[in-house]
């Protein structure tokens, strides 16, 4: 995930409790200083803390849950999230991508990939040299604008190579 300093952007949490839950209740701690709104289905923010909280919920049913972050302008560098579900007063960290960074663009070089990897830039994101996708490894590139492909870029037998454009 990234971001543009000064500009709003959604923060979304999936919930999928499972069936022989009665109440739960989440929690997720935005960068401090970053501007929170339009909380979702009956949420808050706790400024004390710094925490958006929704629930409790007395039932079961999966949820998308939402809000709006602005990072102050000006701001530079990565940011980091922390989150809690508590399912039936059972705590689970809420997983995903809890890192953000400035919307710049990204180069990629001198890695190895095996397994599943995802880049992903606002900006242009350049690959190469020496990106290798070896051992069934899966790339993911991701960019609003554009990928280029420099030389030593090398997909191996049995590998995958996906690129994404736009938002």
């Amino acid at each position: 995930m990234a971001y543009t300093a000064g500009q709003p952007f959604t923060v979304t949490v999936e919930t999928t409790p499972n069936d022989q839950t009665l109440s739960y209740a989440v929690e997720d701690t935005p960068p401090a200083g970053w501007g929170v709104s339009g909380i979702s289905d009956g949420g808050v923010f706790d400024a004390v803390h710094g925490k958006v909280k929704w629930g409790p919920f007395f039932d079961n049913t999966p949820r998308t849950l939402t809000y709006t972050l602005t990072p102050p302008d000006p701001s530079s560098g990565p940011a980091s999230f922390a989150g809690t579900a508590s399912f039936d007063g059972n705590n689970e960290i809420v997983a995903g991508d809890r890192m953000t960074a400035p919307c710049d663009g990204l180069v990629v070089q001198n890695v190895t990939i095996t397994d599943y990897q995802v880049f992903s830039a606002c900006g242009e994101l350049d690959a190469g040299p020496a990106v290798d996708v070896v051992s069934g490894g899966d790339l993911t590139l991701r960019s609003n604008q554009r990928v280029v492909l420099r030389n030593g870029v090398h997909i191996g037998p049995g590998c995958k190579l996906t690129i994404q454009l736009g938002p």
